[in-house]
């Protein structure tokens, strides 16, 4: 560099090395020179046309000095570039071509064009975002125009991880890319036939994480090739609608999700050997999804499943979770048509998995609930029990009703769902019958804590509480009604539990069911309500089974679920008011939780349970 002195316009461009206050020194001087030069010129009369354009130079270039110099004062410009590139990671959003794709959550995309604008504020945020790969880590290859412009934005940056989104097309620089850059995909998304034809000819070593979607057509065998070479790395794997499962064994495979798959040319589906044939070359699964195979027609043969003499069941000692979910496509006024046991038994008859895996089961037709709860395993035990309401939509305005049961043990914090359709209200009479018929199996035997909303528990015989003995907490959340279905009094859920003088239906009187409940958390929907619990509470102590607790929230009948009257109401054994609670207390955390089974599910499974099963591309 030359020194300030004896700088020409020339030596502009070599200014670039400096800081910004030095290169606005020497661009004044320089400035100051070609002033003087210009001056010289013009009254020698000589042409000034050259040095004009030069000053024009000069002139643009301190602008760009001053506008460097006005950024280098803001507070974000002291941020080191560490730190400024990873708030620069947090500004482009999740593809939206993704965002109806049932999958886990390691899969990511970004919209590379929301990085742009980064790049045309000062020279320094344009540098920095440059280098910071996940900002341009997302190829996108479809058909849509729109997303040519990231396919070209992504290719001009290297280095990092890439995630590859194909929809239907793999264009020649995608190929390129794949080729040249194999060990940087680490996420790969194939939508279609044709995506899939090119991914079984890539050998892709490092991928972790891969959606295949949408493969129905081509000549495919119950398991054929999904990569050309081993994927050794890959720890999560989506089929939707694919027609086939991988021929290779996945061995680093820690979460796998299948649903709806498509029928073979021949118009058969793969069974349910092929699929734990499949399974156990898995052995570290930790989560495993089967949304909707049984209704969409996997073959159940049971000599296809039939455990050879000297073969061992498939284990997943490792699996935490398991989802297994069908949806019941019923029209109103007709029977349920899907039986999903069937699936369900041909499917265990070779796997085995700890008691303490958190599993999800639905949706059953109510005749199927006994079996389906004998099909946990004999060692399964429950501590919490959970019975509750909820509806489903399903599209075009409609919407599916079911009764869900939660158990749940606190010790080994495991918890299990089953979920069973009710079309109709006849249903929901069939459902209570075969509800108490399961209360036999051997996982209700040690139920302590019982939570129950309104509208699952009204008119429970005592015969429920009979077959729950040890039952030592009871919780009621009453909840809304509406016209057609009025919301029902304390005493249509809880009036089994008096002591009342009559014969029961053993034909004994002044018996008390659930004699070791010692605390009662129950909704109040007037003060008739709460009357009658305070009753109820009485008789119990003249029995000789008194409550230790008696908590009583009054709900608002004709809005959102709120404690109103002082919040909580608590009262001892025999009546008496203790204490009153608002509705920010712990005691009232009945009435803030949006379902009862928040609190009975373990931390570990609240956000999970019933999650996956309410995705669209699950639900339709």
């Amino acid at each position: 560099m030359a020194p300030l002195a004896s700088l020409q316009l020339s030596d502009i461009g070599g200014l670039a090395g400096l800081d910004s206050g030095a290169r606005a020194l020497a661009l004044a001087q320089v400035l100051r020179a070609e002033l003087v030069q210009h001056c010289d010129s013009f009254g020698a009369g000589r042409s000034s046309t050259a040095l004009s354009v030069s000053l024009g130079d000069i002139l643009n270039e301190s602008v760009s000095i001053v506008r460097s110099l006005k950024n280098a004062s803001a507070p974000i410009d002291q941020l080191p570039n560490e730190i400024l590139s990873d708030i620069f990671a947090l500004v482009p959003r999740e593809a939206a071509d993704t965002s109806d794709i049932a999958s886990f959550r390691f899969f990511h995309t970004v919209d590379v064009r929301d990085a742009v604008p980064l790049t045309a504020v000062c020279r320094r945020w344009r540098q920095v975002a440059h280098a910071t790969p996940s900002l341009w880590s997302t190829i996108y290859d479809s058909r849509s125009p729109r997303t040519a412009r990231g396919r070209c934005l992504s290719a001009r940056y290297t280095g990092g991880p890439i995630s590859v989104f194909c929809d239907n097309i793999v264009s020649d620089s995608t190929v390129d890319l794949l080729q040249s850059h194999a060990e940087r995909v680490r996420h790969f998304y194939a939508f279609g036939s044709p995506t899939l034809a090119a991914l079984a000819k890539t050998n892709l070593p490092y991928l972790e994480h891969c959606i295949v979607r949408g493969v129905s057509s081509g000549v495919f065998a119950p398991r054929s090739p999904l990569f050309a070479g081993e994927s050794v790395r890959l720890r999560s794997l989506v089929l939707h609608g694919v027609c086939f499962l991988p021929s290779a064994s996945l061995p680093s495979l820690t979460h796998l999700m299948i649903s709806k798959p498509a029928r073979l040319a021949s118009g058969a589906t793969y069974s349910v050997g092929d699929l734990l044939d499949f399974l156990a070359g898995s052995p570290l699964l930790r989560e495993l999804h089967l949304y909707r195979l049984a209704g969409s027609g996997v073959e159940m043969a049971r000599g296809e499943v039939e455990v050879p003499e000297g073969r061992q069941c498939v284990r997943l000692d490792r699996l935490e979770r398991l989802c297994v979910s069908e949806a019941q496509d019923e029209r109103e006024g007709e029977p349920l048509g899907l039986q999903v046991v069937p699936f369900l038994d041909a499917l265990v008859q070779r796997i085995r998995i700890d008691d303490s895996c958190t599993v999800e089961l639905g949706e059953l037709q109510p005749s199927e609930l006994g079996r389906c709860l004998g099909l946990l395993g004999p060692l399964r035990r429950a501590t919490r029990l959970c019975v509750e309401h909820s509806e489903v939509w399903v599209g075009h305005g409609t919407r599916r009703h079911r009764r869900s049961l939660i158990l749940a043990d606190a010790e080994t914090a495991h918890c299990a769902r089953v979920d069973v359709a009710l079309p109709t209200h006849e249903y929901e009479d069939g459902f209570l019958l075969h509800f108490l018929d399961s209360l036999r199996q051997p996982i209700f035997q040690d139920v302590q804590e019982l939570y129950v909303d309104g509208r699952s528990a009204f008119g429970w015989p005592e015969d429920v509480f009979d077959a729950l003995p040890r039952v030592e907490v009871l919780v009621v959340r009453l909840g809304r009604g509406t016209s057609l279905a009025p919301a029902p009094c304390a005493k249509d859920v809880v009036g089994a539990l008096g002591a009342s003088s009559t014969p029961s239906s053993k034909g004994l009187s002044g018996v008390v069911h659930c004699p070791r409940l010692t605390t009662l958390v129950c909704g109040a929907q007037s003060n008739e309500d709460e009357t009658y619990l305070l009753r109820l509470a009485a008789e119990r102590a003249r029995a000789g089974c008194p409550l230790r607790r008696l908590l009583v929230g009054r709900e608002a009948g004709d809005g959102p679920l709120a404690c109103t009257c002082g919040g909580v109401r608590e009262y001892d054994g025999e009546g008496g008011l203790v204490r009153t609670y608002d509705g920010e207390s712990e005691e009232a955390a009945v009435w803030r939780a949006s379902r009862l089974s928040e609190l009975v599910a373990p931390p570990s499974c609240r956000d999970w349970m019933g999650a996956r099963m309410s995705h669209p591309a699950v639900l339709f």
